[in-house]
């Protein structure tokens, strides 16, 4: 496939995480972009609080983020997501119901995001 056009470091790595599991063609790819939207959160960032509900699933193309939900009020990490994969409060996107967890940037992280 022939990427001539300027594509950023987000969508190299969304095309790279696509070519590992399947081969698409430059249709595919094309279509493909006009899905996505770019996005970057600063660390401490709030993604989405819990009580909310979920409108994107997001590739995380550079950083980490933390879920975490308030227990005795405290936060209580429940885990993180990494690099080159996707992520979302799945049950809120899901089932258009509130998060139950807090999803916030560990550290300046960016990539793309698909509006639901």
């Amino acid at each position: 496939m022939n990427h001539q056009k300027e594509i950023s470091l987000a969508e190299q790595n969304f095309l790279a995480f696509i070519q590992e599991r399947r081969q698409i063609r430059e249709s595919e790819w094309t279509l493909l972009r006009t899905c996505v939207e770019p996005f970057q959160f600063e660390d401490g960032e709030t993604i989405l609080a819990e009580g909310k509900i979920g409108q994107f699933l997001y590739f995380l193309s550079e950083g980490y983020v933390r879920y975490f939900s308030w227990v005795d009020c405290e936060d209580k990490t429940r885990f993180f997501a990494y690099p080159h994969y996707f992520f979302t409060a799945q049950n809120s996107l899901h089932l258009h119901a509130v998060s139950r967890e807090t999803i916030q940037a560990v550290g300046t992280c960016c990539g793309l995001r698909i509006p639901f």
